[in-house]
């Protein structure tokens, strides 16, 4: 509905009426005061960042174990990043970890809400109290935390619509949210060329959603809380059912907080034997992600191998099962069967 209105009333004619409305309807589910929308989560990340203006000697921490453009963006513009182990539990950035790496330099923390699994942000505000913190919700849209929903409460957060996540595009699409009407105002110039009131006031970049991905977005976002309940309860019951085995960690969150159900991530001793086993029964199986930052080329100044253990034996040995709305029950009862057997359980 929203795609069919936007194209036949000119809506992806710049400025777009409908990215507006999706930054409006978003900011009030989110709780935030302000919504920027972007290209993409790596989009998000860059917009995020240059607002901030962070010189190069102020340094950002980021957990080990994400996506590589948490790292990659910060380094890009210039700041010193740091990497920080995780939970082994959690997978999430580890207070602990943070509190022995960070210094009098820490000016950034970024957390990440990794496969829907929110953080405490709460926490790693209580450690480092004077560093902002900057949530990586990009895969947690819905998830709720101690603190509330998650990429509410960060000086910042920023979130992705990439065509697989739980809330998607048919492309790409991105968003920063924020409280603060300083670090909203530089972000919309800085998403829009530098433009503001006609002129070009500043640097910037064009950033922007395409108008048409934010009409998708939209009615993926009306439809957040059905597309996420059902992928809770296929969740649920695979933790039901497979947590006897010993591989769920991850989707198991603490009472009163919701998983965004971006993924549902096991851990297993061989993966390679378990991603064969459960290819012949038909199972189609992902690796989120199969490296830890620091063991990509690029970011190997990072740290060596034994660096950050935690996150190093998690990427040998973490698989996505299938997690998808769509899913029929007979579907989740083949995956958890499928399991089982190639686990001899």
């Amino acid at each position: 509905m929203a795609f069919d209105e936007s194209v036949q009333n000119l809506a992806w004619v710049r400025p777009a009426r409908s990215i507006a409305v999706l930054e409006e309807e978003l900011a009030a589910y989110l709780g935030v005061r302000h919504v920027i929308a972007t290209a993409s989560g790596t989009a998000a990340l860059v917009l995020a960042f240059l607002a901030l203006e962070l010189g190069p000697d102020q340094e950002v921490l980021v957990p080990a174990n994400t996506f590589v453009a948490t790292a990659a963006v910060p380094r890009l513009l210039g700041s010193r990043v740091r990497l920080v182990d995780v939970n082994p539990t959690t997978y999430l950035i580890s207070p602990a970890e943070v509190a022995q790496a960070s210094g009098r330099v820490t000016d950034v923390v970024v957390p990440v809400h990794l496969y829907g699994r929110p953080c405490d942000v709460g926490d790693l505000r209580h450690t480092v109290p004077a560093a902002i913190v900057l949530e990586e919700a990009c895969q947690a849209l819905g998830a709720r935390g101690p603190d509330g929903m998650a990429g509410s409460t960060g000086s910042a957060s920023v979130f992705s619509f990439g065509r697989e996540k739980a809330i998607a595009s048919i492309g790409e699409g991105g968003a920063v949210a924020t409280d603060s009407d300083l670090l909203a105002d530089k972000m919309r110039r800085y998403c829009n060329q530098g433009a503001e009131s006609g002129d070009y006031i500043s640097f910037g970049l064009n950033l922007r959603m395409d108008p048409i991905q934010a009409a998708i977005i939209r009615s993926e976002v009306g439809e957040a809380d059905a597309i996420l309940a059902r992928r809770r309860q296929i969740a649920q019951e695979y933790t039901e059912c497979l947590s006897p085995l010993g591989i769920v960690s991850n989707p198991a969150v603490d009472p009163g907080s919701e998983h965004g159900c971006y993924l549902y991530v096991v851990e297993v001793d061989d993966r390679p034997a378990f991603m064969s086993a459960l290819a012949g029964f038909g199972v189609e199986l992902k690796v989120h992600y199969k490296r830890p930052v620091h063991f990509w080329s690029a970011h190997r100044d990072l740290g060596g191998p034994g660096a950050f253990p935690v996150a190093e034996r998690l990427a040998e040995r973490v698989v996505s099962l299938p997690l998808h709305e769509r899913l029929r029950d007979e579907q989740v009862r083949h995956v958890i069967d499928s399991v089982r057997r190639s686990l001899r359980c």
